[in-house]
C-alpha cells in the first residue's frame, strides 16, 4: 500500500545486525530528498540499563538470557536507528516499533526456545 502512495519500500525479513544497519544507511541515503520517511520494525526488543535494543535474527534465541553477551549483536535504537534517521534536515521521520520488549527481570521458561 505504501508503494501505491509513492513511498520507496525496503523489506528486510529475519535480518542480521549487519543487514539491519546496512538497510538503515540505505534508507537514510534514499530519503535525502524525501519529505517523509517511515521506519517500521516488528520483532523483539530489550532494554538493558538505559539502552534500548532491537534484536536481529541472530540474537532472537538468546536475548532473554540475562547472562548472555547478546547486546553486541543487537541494534541500539537511539544511536543506530533514531540518530541517523533524524539527521535528515527537512524530512519528517516516523519510527514505528511493533515489538515484544523482553524484561531482564523475567526469565524464559525452561525449553522456551526448543523447536
Amino acid at each position: 500500500h505504501l508503494r501505491g502512495l509513492g513511498f520507496f519500500v525496503r523489506h528486510l525479513e529475519d535480518a542480521s545486525r549487519g543487514r539491519m544497519l546496512q538497510g538503515i544507511a540505505e534508507m537514510r541515503k534514499e530519503a535525502e530528498e524525501a519529505d517523509v520517511q517511515v521506519f517500521y520494525f516488528s520483532g523483539h526488543a530489550r532494554k538493558v540499563g538505559d539502552t534500548n535494543y532491537l534484536v536481529p535474527s541472530e540474537g532472537a534465541r538468546d536475548h532473554l538470557d540475562a547472562g548472555h553477551k547478546w547486546p553486541g549483536r543487537a541494534v541500539r535504537i537511539r544511536e543506530e536507528v533514531l540518530a541517523p534517521l533524524q539527521s535528515q534536515d527537512g524530512t519528517l521521520t516516523f519510527v514505528i516499533l511493533d515489538v515484544f520488549r523482553a524484561s531482564p527481570a523475567v526469565s524464559a521458561p525452561a525449553g522456551a526456545f526448543r523447536w
